[in-house]
């Protein structure tokens, strides 16, 4: 019987400690969708003049980055364009999920996976 109730409270334990897994601290999850036919890189999502969260490697015409945690739900993209020129992202309705886009800016819904789909950039 004892052998049962510790297997029973070891079992009851690892479901409780498995539950309460490591919060990252993001508040939304953030990927980038290239509408265009020209390449991108180093993606930047920031809010002002801080950098939030970061995607490395080159982001070709038509194709999605990976989702990475935000801890900032409002701001701006930033990358070097395809002649390795600081831009500015231009963000479009089509394609974009769980944000609100004004011009350049974009609010993300918290607590959901969004997608930012750009038709453009605009060199600093």
């Amino acid at each position: 019987m004892k052998t049962k109730m510790l297997t029973l409270t070891l079992f009851i334990s690892a479901l409780f400690f498995a539950a309460c897994g490591d919060d990252d601290g993001s508040k939304a999850d953030l990927r980038w969708k290239n509408s265009t036919s020209s390449s991108v890189s180093e993606i930047k999502w920031k809010s002002g003049s801080s950098t939030n969260q970061t995607w490395g490697g080159t982001l070709s015409g038509s194709s999605e980055t990976s989702y990475k945690g935000i801890s900032v739900l409002t701001g701006n993209g930033e990358c070097l364009d395809n002649v390795g020129d600081t831009a500015t992202i231009n963000l479009t309705g089509t394609g974009s999920e769980n944000a609100t886009i004004l011009g350049t800016d974009a609010t993300i819904s918290e607590n959901t996976s969004a997608t930012l789909a750009f038709d453009g950039t605009t060199a600093k």
